[in-house]
């Protein structure tokens, strides 16, 4: 079993030991675990849009306290352009 692939190893897990009582409680476990994983995968996308958000929030404010700050400040005369050449 090569890492966590588990659809693409489907044909492995589908082979019949010849116990049925095996075989459901394999097809059991493979069904629970298989949901866990849709879980996880669940769980990893709200975190990834949380942090998203979180960013977003952030930049936004870090933007408004840039334009505050510009909105606010002194005019000095002209002082912001480059020297004469």
């Amino acid at each position: 079993m090569r890492g966590n692939n588990w659809q693409g190893r489907r044909g492995f897990y589908a082979a019949s030991t010849g116990n049925s009582a095996f075989d459901d409680w394999k097809a059991g476990e493979i069904a629970r675990l298989e949901e866990e994983r849709r879980k996880l995968q669940d769980a990893h996308r709200e975190f990834s849009d949380f942090l998203n958000n979180v960013r977003r929030a952030k930049d936004r404010e870090e933007f408004e306290r840039f334009m505050n700050e510009r909105r606010n400040r002194p005019a000095d005369g002209g002082s912001n352009q480059g020297p004469a050449v």
